[in-house]
């Protein structure tokens, strides 16, 4: 069972969707089945509830108004915290169409159905796939990957169109399916080089086949973020940059430092693959075996096949671009999708490069077993870190709360002063970046709003009540017959 001849046995596409939704259903069954919110989903969900806008205007300004409109619609279904496991599972359902158009396309490039098939899955467990199933308000990243998909689809064929009228068309909406992924998500709406990254180094890859193409692509994701970065500047333009902040407001001048952030950061989570926390000698050992293995996945002169690997080697930095181009210097692993999953490719490539070392009698079925082995330890630390940084802190902060309302007589209450923690207060093991682990009552926006969706909940008039917020290390004051609060008591208790 090599990597060609398999494609006659293809399960029907359906089949294959319904196994990828099976398996990303029981991965990720914590975020489905716990009662619970994260972050900006408790600002969000108490904005749709007071029939406020202020957010989604911060959203457009970043240059994101196809996320805007998509969780405005989203969120004016969702009322309670309860409810915000619909958004999170049609995230996954999102997911689960990005592993399926992965694994078409592995498959058309001749990879068998079953290496597919754990690629796809491997990748979709990968830790900023973990956060679009944990996070509701990015539930919608994924869709942005889907549209990039589309647009390598559209670009793929426009290549291949002769008759120059179809050949423009195809462009014209792969360049405007790039530029609506790229107003979702910047990131995420890379992911375009992931499909084109497939489609170029194939072992049989040669120069002359990929320099052209890789060119068309560059010219199709370069007028796609032309659209977004305009979707960006016009919305600054009208809702200022208050909101998005004057790092992430403006371009980068410092190349040389930008460049050795992408280096000693992003890179290095991206090589880490699962590890949270990242480690040098694992960085060194997958760069290794990646640059090594892509070297001796391509065929033909060794020139050549240095030329073919170091384009490949090129696509890491341009799926970052986005994040590269501001002076800001975040790495948060939602932004990181893109990048991870080239690294993920990348290792695959290269592990089969190192066919040429083995016995004539290795026929792939070795490398396909100790695949889905990878996609099943993948998806179990996936289920481990929603579970454990996600769905179980973020539930006992939320009971929390509830407990302490449920248990005071409100209606000899005047009002809730409610103190927060810091970010390293945690209640998982760990803090990494402000996903896992992160407290959402940690961030100066959450505790009103979570108070104030818990007394939602609850009977009648006392769901009016004011409500007061402060910092763990701010003047802490609490008013004359006040319920406080206390959410750092929560450490102590767990």
């Amino acid at each position: 069972m090599g990597r060609t001849g398999d494609t006659k046995a293809l399960l029907p596409a359906w089949k294959v969707f319904i196994v990828l939704l099976g398996v990303f259903l029981l991965c990720y069954t914590p975020v489905l089945i716990t009662s619970y919110g994260f972050s900006d989903d408790y600002a969000f969900l108490t904005q749709r509830d007071r029939g406020e806008a202020g957010l989604d205007t911060s959203v457009i300004a970043k240059g994101r108004p196809t996320y805007a409109v998509l969780i405005y619609v989203a969120f004016s279904y969702l009322h309670t915290v309860s409810d915000l496991r619909y958004l999170r599972l049609f995230g996954i359902c999102l997911m689960t169409l990005l592993a399926w158009s992965l694994h078409q396309i592995l498959v058309r490039q001749g990879w068998n159905r079953y290496q597919a098939l754990f690629l796809s899955i491997i990748v979709c467990t990968l830790p900023p796939f973990q956060v679009y199933a944990a996070f509701a308000m990015v539930a919608f990243y994924p869709l942005a990957a889907l549209l990039s998909g589309g647009a390598f689809y559209l670009a793929d064929h426009a290549f291949e169109e002769s008759r120059v009228l179809y050949k423009l068309g195809l462009a014209v909406g792969a360049v405007l399916l790039m530029g609506v992924g790229l107003t979702i998500h910047q990131s995420a709406g890379m992911f375009f080089w992931v499909f084109a990254a497939v489609s170029l180094f194939k072992p049989e890859a040669r120069l002359s086949d990929v320099l052209p193409r890789f060119l068309w692509y560059g010219i199709i994701v370069f007028a796609g973020l032309c659209f977004g970065f305009t979707a960006y500047k016009l919305g600054m333009a009208v809702y200022g940059t208050e909101s998005v902040g004057p790092l992430r407001s403006t371009l980068t001048t410092d190349i040389a430092g930008k460049v050795l952030w992408f280096l000693r950061w992003p890179l290095i989570d991206a090589l880490n693959i699962h590890n949270l926390f990242p480690e040098r000698w694992f960085t060194v050992m997958v760069g290794i075996f990646v640059i090594t293995g892509l070297l001796w996945h391509f065929r033909g002169r060794f020139t050549e096949r240095l030329v073919v690997s170091l384009g490949a080697l090129l696509l890491l930095p341009l799926s970052y671009l986005p994040n590269l181009v501001v002076a800001e210097n975040w790495s948060s692993y939602r932004t990181q999708s893109t990048l991870t999953s080239l690294i993920v490719v990348y290792v695959f490539f290269a592990a089969w490069g190192y066919r040429r070392f083995l016995p004539s009698s290795f026929s792939g079925q070795e490398l396909t077993l100790e695949l889905g082995i990878a996609a099943l330890i993948s998806s179990i630390l996936a289920t481990y870190n929603v579970t454990t940084y996600f769905t179980v802190p973020q539930a006992r902060e939320l009971a929390w709360i509830r407990t302490q309302l449920a248990q005071a007589d409100l209606t000899r209450v005047h009002s809730i002063y409610i103190i927060g923690v810091k970010s390293g207060d945690t209640l998982a093991p760990a803090l990494r970046y402000d996903e896992f682990g992160l407290p959402s009552s940690a961030q100066p926006w959450c505790p009103w709003s979570m108070v104030h969706l818990s007394l939602q909940d609850m009977e009648g008039e006392q769901a009016n009540k004011p409500i007061e917020t402060t910092p763990a290390d701010g003047p802490i004051k609490p008013p004359p017959d006040a319920l406080v609060i206390d959410m750092r008591r929560l450490l102590e208790v767990h």
